[in-house]
């Protein structure tokens, strides 16, 4: 973004702060202040499931925050009827976090809730807190307002849709905190309101009221708050914000911090007003007026116009301790810049490292799949050749087994039909030799001879 630019869109923010405030200004002088619409939002939602907590429970940050939601709005709808409640989502879908500003800028809302779960490397961390938008005060409230911020990446073209926003930048929370700041005060009290349910009626641990740069607060146009109803790495934390009792609970703490809210401005709309005059003297007169002034005081005027000059200007003395002052806290400024800007590079080095690392592992475990996958494959190739080896073996078992019967079976029947043929062959032989007549047959026979 270059300088003009930057400038152009300061100059804005700073036309749009005056105009909010005249435009507040306007509405406290025609009557008394009444709410009239409350949008809700309950954070994340399908494909960002927000944080997944410990994974003992199915539920995530986004259902838990989406029951919450839905409760308060229905404590609200019931108790005051009047109140038109509206829901950034009210099922598991994917909602920008530009267009869930937009849900309550169209709808010109008196007021925005965003709901979400926390989580921490520490697991003993615990406790409730409310943010409302502002300079990121410290080192957790940064990691805070990162973790939520996340859910941008999700968006499609979210560069150019965020305007190169950054929200590790002082610059551009510096920017972004000049749209809220004349909702900063209501914006602090319904979060006191709401630590103070949380602390006293469900007794829960009060991390207090912090400011931080949320992007689903930056474009807001009235008093935001974004509350972070307990830890979900924390194990006691998630089991009661998994329980149906704790959810309603919480949710009644939330509703009676926006009764308390409520009651607060409707009752001093006019006190409100006064303590704006007198915190911003000078937005407030850069800001055009209807009344006309009593004609005493235009005749006067010029009379006491060298005397109210002298008046206002500053001596030397206080001119230097403004500039040292200024110095002092552009200064600061650019410290806090330049640790940001560390620990961003610090955290773009650890995503990188962290990449590497997830690449280096993906190659090496695809290496040891594929080495896995080439040794299964040797090992099954060397089984079946072994197999094929046996069914060989066990074939030429077979035809050797058969050779053998069938040459036993061959051996036996030569050996039967040589048999035979002796048999048959002495029985020849004893056939044709002649048959031996005894010596008492053969001299029977010479006398039985019939003489002629």
């Amino acid at each position: 973004m270059t300088g003009a630019h930057r400038a152009k869109r300061l100059s804005c923010l700073f036309i749009a702060l005056a105009v909010s405030l005249f435009t507040a200004t306007a509405q406290t002088e025609q009557g008394a202040y009444r709410m009239k619409t409350v949008v809700i939002d309950a954070g994340h939602g399908g494909q960002d499931p927000g944080n997944l907590g410990t994974g003992r429970h199915k539920k995530k940050e986004k259902d838990i925050a989406l029951d919450v939601a839905l409760r308060v709005g229905g404590f609200i709808k019931e108790i005051f009827p009047g109140i038109k409640v509206l829901y950034t989502r009210d099922k598991d879908i994917f909602i920008g976090l530009n267009e869930r500003a937009d849900v309550a800028n169209k709808a010109d809302a008196d007021l925005f809730i965003s709901i979400h779960c926390n989580a921490a490397k520490n697991i003993e961390a615990a406790g409730v807190e409310t943010f409302t938008l502002g300079l990121h005060k410290n080192d957790e409230n940064l990691q805070v307002a990162m973790k939520e911020n996340q859910a941008i990446f999700l968006e499609d073209d979210y560069q150019t849709k965020y305007e190169g926003f950054d929200p590790n930048s002082p610059e551009s929370i510096i920017a972004l905190t000049i749209m809220q700041s004349s909702f900063l005060e209501q914006s602090l009290k319904i979060s006191s309101y709401v630590q103070k349910q949380f602390k006293e009626k469900v007794g829960r641990k009060d991390r207090g009221v912090k400011q931080a740069g949320f992007l689903v607060l930056r474009r807001t146009t009235m008093p935001s708050i974004l509350i972070e109803l307990g830890f979900l790495t924390n194990v006691a934390e998630e089991d009661f914000l998994n329980s149906e009792n704790g959810r309603l609970v919480m949710a009644s703490a939330i509703f009676k911090g926006f009764q308390d809210y409520k009651e607060r401005v409707e009752g001093g709309a006019s006190a409100t007003h006064r303590e704006t005059e007198v915190k911003a003297p000078q937005v407030a007169e850069a800001a055009p007026k209807s009344e006309t002034r009593p004609v005493e005081k235009q005749e006067t005027a010029p009379k006491t116009e060298e005397k109210a000059t002298a008046a206002v200007k500053p001596d030397a003395a206080k001119e230097e301790e403004d500039r040292i002052r200024r110095q002092k806290e552009l200064d600061a400024a650019k410290v806090e810049k330049e640790r940001l800007e560390r620990m961003k590079t610090d955290h773009e080095a650890g995503r990188k490292a962290e990449a590497e690392r997830l690449v280096k592992e993906k190659a090496a475990k695809e290496a040891e799949l594929a080495d896995a996958k080439r040794k299964a494959e040797e090992k099954e190739k060397a089984e079946q050749a072994e197999r094929i080896h046996r069914e060989a073996i066990a074939q030429q078992a077979k035809v050797e087994f058969a050779v053998r019967l069938a040459e036993r079976e061959k051996a036996k029947q030569d050996s039967t039909q040589k048999v035979h043929a002796e048999q048959r062959e002495r029985k020849q032989q004893a056939l044709e030799q002649p048959r031996p007549v005894p010596a008492a047959e053969e001299v029977r026979t010479q006398h039985e001879v019939v003489p002629e």
